[in-house]
């Protein structure tokens, strides 16, 4: 992630009169599927990890409080059908999504005004929080990205994949309603 965007949302911030000399925290989520087996018979989970991009990296580097853990998102279990399937493919998209609404939920209001909050130097300063970046393995990126594909899913090799360009996302989204889209053109292989 270049400095680019964290700017941008700085410039915003001082064009408006009413968050003018807010300060922009920027929040970079992490997450990594994991199993747990002691104690809770071999459940699967999303832990999610917070950090905020206005950390030093010596700080950082040396872990010193500057990742959080926040939330562990829930991996439903199914049988090799199940993953198969579009509708338990939906439910575990619709519960990921979910479950980062949730989480995310206390930052939201927080996202377009000022809260007023304590720094490391114990001043207090408006700040105005943006989701950054989410880090995550590749499988997980289709996940929270929603990624559309026109490919059946099932013969990536053999069928013609064609990328999806934001001039065809907006024709597509101009052209079906949203059921049609959701279950006709999100690749669901990824969520296992």
């Amino acid at each position: 992630m270049s400095g680019n965007w964290a700017w941008e949302q700085c410039d915003q911030i001082a064009t408006d009169a009413t968050t003018h000399g807010s300060m922009f925290i920027p929040i970079i989520l992490g997450s990594d599927k994991t199993t747990v087996s002691v104690a809770t018979g071999q459940h699967s989970y999303h832990p999610v990890y917070l950090s905020v991009g206005k950390v030093h990296n010596r700080l950082q580097q040396a872990h010193r409080a500057a990742l959080v853990l926040i939330s562990f998102l829930p991996i439903p279990k199914g049988t090799c059908d199940d993953a198969k399937s579009k509708i338990f493919r939906d439910f575990c998209h619709c519960l990921f999504h979910g479950c980062l609404a949730v989480v995310n939920g206390s930052t939201k209001p927080y996202m377009a005004t000022w809260d007023v909050v304590c720094c490391a130097d114990y001043h207090f300063r408006r700040a105005i929080y943006g989701i950054g970046p989410h880090i995550a393995d590749y499988p997980e990126q289709l996940l929270a990205a929603g990624v559309m594909c026109d490919a059946d899913h099932t013969d990536l090799n053999g069928s013609p994949a064609v990328l999806c360009t934001l001039r065809q996302l907006l024709r597509l989204s101009n052209s079906q309603n949203e059921d049609t889209l959701w279950y006709g053109y999100v690749s669901g292989t990824w969520y296992f």
